[in-house]
């Protein structure tokens, strides 16, 4: 088995979840029949509501999941700006010859194309967020952060040019890429692909 093929225990390790959220599901619509004296098909309509409610939260967590467990491969969202750029495609190449798949704006979004669609799409489907900081967050990185952060993927902030971590990401660790070292790309291979 190579580095990026995953074990057949991956995709175990997403059936179980499911599995238990339906025992417990199923757990609490015997509970509003036995306990609460309802009728199973109000019971059952309570328990789909339910259901639908906890696997819509879930889809998205669980598309990624399965894409990672069949593939093998992380999606990598890389948000920087034009003064963290050259940075930028070192960080690209790296994880991609780690067999990551890295998600680029400039190459992605066509002549036409809805920039925050195509962004907000990207970032649903990625499985890490790295933002590379050179300076304070621009406002297209501060719109691709909270996207980020609203799609609760791992956030990893790496600092080039001096820069400070913002406020805005001041809970979350980052990779300091400014010292003449390789502990800095490493960490960010091991945490980002």
């Amino acid at each position: 088995m190579t580095k990026n093929q995953k074990s057949p225990l991956a995709l175990l390790g997403l059936i179980v979840p499911v599995l238990a959220t339906v025992s417990s599901l199923a757990s609490g619509i015997w509970i509003l029949v036995d306990r609460l004296h309802l009728s199973l098909p109000l019971a059952l309509s309570f328990g789909s509501v339910g259901l639908t409610f906890i696997f819509g939260m879930l889809s998205s967590m669980i598309a990624r999941g399965v894409r990672i467990a069949f593939s093998g491969k992380r999606q990598v969202f890389l948000s920087y700006d034009e003064s963290g750029a050259t940075e930028a495609k070192s960080i690209a190449r790296l994880l991609s010859d780690a067999g990551a798949k890295v998600w680029n704006g400039k190459e992605m979004i066509k002549p036409g194309d809805s920039i925050t669609d195509v962004i907000r799409k990207a970032i649903e489907d990625s499985d890490r967020f790295v933002v590379v900081l050179s300076d304070s967050p621009s406002v297209w990185q501060s719109k691709e952060l909270a996207l980020a952060k609203a799609s609760h993927l791992k956030i990893i902030p790496v600092l080039v040019h001096g820069a400070q971590i913002p406020d805005s990401l001041s809970d979350i660790r980052a990779i300091n890429l400014q010292e003449k070292s390789d502990d800095g790309f490493k960490e960010l291979l091991r945490v980002a692909s």
